[in-house]
């Protein structure tokens, strides 16, 4: 099975150095992958979901 990650969902790190504010908003939306060298390296989310990930795992 592979991950299906929507176009406007992914961004490259020079362009989350570049504007970060922007891309710290766009999280709050949904998860936001990271590419590195055309691979995903990390996910930012928004802080509602990391708090439904804390709350899921206790």
């Amino acid at each position: 099975m592979a991950l299906r990650i929507e176009s406007d969902r992914i961004v490259k790190v020079s362009e989350l150095h570049n504007d970060t504010s922007k891309w710290v908003e766009a999280a709050q939306e949904g998860p936001l992958f990271i590419m590195r060298y055309g691979s995903p390296k990390a996910v930012l989310i928004g802080t509602d979901a990391f708090e439904e990930l804390s709350i899921a795992s206790s």
